[in-house]
């Protein structure tokens, strides 16, 4: 217990491998002093105790170990002092009050441990130290109670410490009885903890642990810092859609934050105001409207912990619901909320993925009002070549609208340059040494390229960073959003309707950056882990108010579902045994309705009682007296169930011990064989303390046997 409890502990909080080790061997020697006279005295304990505490507050004051920031070293620190004061007091003489100190001490390493790390592994490992705690105390309490007992010389035996030759009589009982109560504890603990109230939005934080810095959200993002966070692997978000929507992987785009200024070498939002926005109730915002309810697409996100503030969603989201202090918009659409460097956020959003026809957006020709000219801006050094090759583009493919020239210059980007993560574009014009010498690059210089080129003929367009779908998890039914899927795309302004609509002119086949690799033994696994994951988030660490009224509403439609069912059964019976009654009989509806009633009320009433009667009178005695005489004989336990039993069948004969009578006394008067031997094997067992072989026990039974079928 005291192992994976330290354990826990130490993995959690991020202690070196070399003090887990030192503490192993720690662990090791004191499992072979125990109960030795090398063990430390209660003075020695305590001295050492006082010097381990005063090493660890000049660990904690100056830092020693480092983690200065944020305070991320304290847990470090604490984590040092409970394992020191683990090997301290298993070293020294120990009595229950100190085992129950080290038992507390297990419990403070596991809420730590609970407290700096809180994903599935270290839940596998809690219902570990769950069973080996009730082992523990169970074995305790019987020691302890065993010392306390007058008639037994020996507190061994009730942990079976070869008694008679036999072992671990009752220990080896131990593990399924605390198997049972740990399987009873959580059957009962887990209804708790999902009707519960919820008072807070997330159950637990986590501390931070490598957290993410997710790439371009942020106010400004210079060109390149993209291409260097899609090296990472480490895993952003998580995503679930909606049963009733679903777009094709390539359609499929987490949105972030908008830029529209450029400077030449990056881009940058020209405001950060945001606005708060209203708030319906129960967690629930609106930022938006919409006709068509057919065409919202709901998304279910798990955001790791990260220094962004920035909540992601599908285009044009309408509203969010979820446990947030706040939510905030800006003027280019970007959701934001309160910082969460140390906890997990979960969310539900709801967008408008209805797509407008080309026809529509091609017959917009509507002029750009005031507010939409700062999409039209444009750094005073620009390269003049970018604006003639856009024109040149766009001429090439006789373009006429707004909609066919921003898909012109889409193609011409996806068609005559290749995608790569090397930042080899740069210089004074890091922009115009993509489109006329490198010609390759990741998607930020292609979302740049693009928006700048239709700026340049009067088209309003902004870059959005975000993220591509990631990998789909068909045994989670998410999206496992990570670093590598970091992405930029274009958003064109039409002013008849409105409307943002996207544009991505990096080349996707190579961009994409989803794993579609589904064979192999390995990635199965990973996809296993990562589906026990997402339910851990969702079922434990996010699980919160809203999550528990979507629970019950579940439940209630579930249960309404299932007594329609059950009604509309039980009338097609009903209604079925009235016709059967009816065709049989050929009287009158009411006195045969009356009569069928009656009947099976009357036969169900005697199959209940025949049951009763079957299972008490023929399984319950039988099954009674074999754990009496397996706990009276089979465990050589002192207490003679046995002779009890045996009185029992005398009594159903006729024959019952008075209360002047001694056992031998009522034996002698019966004058059957059978009752003198089992009171004679009482006698030894009850006042001379003897255990029985097991031919004795044996013999036992075959009289007992035989007292019962007479």
């Amino acid at each position: 217990m005291l192992t994976c409890g330290s354990l826990m502990l130490a993995v959690s909080s991020g202690v070196a491998a070399s003090i887990i080790m030192l503490f192993l061997c720690g662990l090791i020697v004191a499992w072979w002093l125990e109960e030795s006279r090398w063990q430390l005295s209660s003075r020695v304990s305590v001295g050492v105790t006082l010097l381990a505490m005063s090493l660890f507050y000049l660990e904690w004051k100056y830092q020693i170990g480092g983690g200065k920031e944020n305070g991320a070293h304290d847990p470090i620190a604490l984590a040092l002092l409970l394992l020191s004061l683990t090997i301290v007091k298993l070293l020294q003489k120990k009595s229950d009050r100190d085992w129950l100190l080290l038992y507390l001490i297990s419990f403070l390493q596991v809420l730590l441990a609970a407290r700096s790390q809180l994903d599935a592994s270290l839940a596998i490992f809690f219902v570990l130290y769950l069973f080996l705690a009730v082992s523990s105390l169970l074995t305790f309490e019987v020691k302890r109670a065993a010392r306390r007992a007058p008639s037994l010389k020996n507190s061994n035996e009730c942990v079976g410490a070869n008694i008679n030759g036999r072992s671990f009589a009752v220990t080896k009982r131990v593990p399924l009885l605390a198997l049972c109560l740990l399987m009873l504890t959580l059957a009962l603990a887990l209804p708790l903890f999902y009707i519960a109230p919820r008072f807070n939005g997330n159950a637990f934080a986590q501390a931070n642990r490598g957290r993410a810095n997710i790439a371009g959200i942020s106010d400004q993002i210079a060109l390149g810092q993209t291409g260097r966070i899609q090296q990472s692997d480490e895993i952003v978000m998580r995503v679930q859609l909606g049963e009733t929507n679903r777009l094709p992987n390539a359609k499929l785009r987490w949105r972030g934050v908008a830029f529209d200024e450029f400077n030449g070498h990056g881009w940058r939002r020209s405001s950060v105001e945001f606005e708060e926005a209203p708030t319906l109730g129960h967690g629930f915002y609106a930022f938006s409207t919409t006709r068509n309810l057919q065409g919202l697409m709901t998304q279910t996100f798990f955001l790791e912990p990260s220094d962004a503030s920035m909540l992601f969603a599908a285009a044009r989201p309408i509203a969010l619901q979820g446990s947030l202090p706040y939510v905030l918009v800006d003027s280019e659409g970007a959701i934001e909320t309160r910082e969460h460097p140390s906890e997990r956020v979960s969310y539900r959003i709801y967008s408008d993925v209805e797509q407008l026809s080309a026809e529509r957006l091609r017959a917009d020709n509507v002029n750009y009002t005031a507010e939409a000219v700062r999409y039209l801006q444009l750094p005073r050094a620009l390269d003049p070549r970018i604006a003639a090759l856009a024109n040149e583009t766009i001429k090439r493919s006789g373009a006429q609208n707004r909609y066919d020239a921003a898909q012109s210059i889409e193609h011409y980007l996806q068609t005559n340059y290749r995608y790569s993560l090397d930042m080899r574009a740069g210089g004074a014009d890091p922009l115009a040494d993509f489109l006329f010498n490198v010609r390759e690059g990741h998607c930020e210089y292609y979302a740049a390229a693009m928006a700048a080129m239709l700026r340049t003929q009067g088209i309003a367009a902004r870059v959005v960073n975000g993220f591509q779908a990631g990998d789909y998890n068909e045994v989670s039914d998410a999206y496992v959003v990570r670093q590598r899927n970091a992405h930029s795309w274009v958003e064109v302004l039409f002013p008849a309707t409105n409307s943002w609509v996207t544009f991505d002119p990096t080349p996707f086949n190579e961009s994409a950056g989803n794993s579609t690799n589904t064979a192999g033994l390995s990635n199965r696994l990973a996809k296993y882990m990562d589906a026990a994951e997402l339910f851990w988030i969702q079922n434990v660490i996010s699980y919160d108010r809203q999550a528990q009224r979507s629970l019950a509403n579940k439940v209630r439609t579930k249960f309404e579902k299932y007594a329609q069912a059950f009604s509309v059964g039980a009338e097609q019976t009903r209604k079925a045994l009235s016709d059967f009654w009816l065709r049989r009989s050929g009287s009158g509806a009411g006195d045969n309705h009356a009569s069928l009633y009656l009947i099976l009320t009357l036969v169900a009433l005697c199959c209940i009682s025949l049951l009763i009667f079957f299972a008490l009178h023929a399984r319950g005695i039988k099954l009674r007296h074999g754990v009496r005489l397996r706990k009276a004989v089979g465990a050589n336990s002192s207490d003679v169930l046995f002779y009890q039993r045996m009185t029992e069948a005398l009594e159903r004969q006729g024959l019952r011990r008075h209360a002047h009578q001694t056992p031998l006394e009522f034996a002698e008067s019966t004058r059957i064989d059978e009752v003198l031997s089992v009171t004679r094997f009482y006698h030894s067992v009850r006042f001379g303390a003897r255990s029985l072989s097991a031919v004795e026990q044996a013999e036992i039974e075959s009289c007992l046997q035989k007292l019962e079928t007479i």
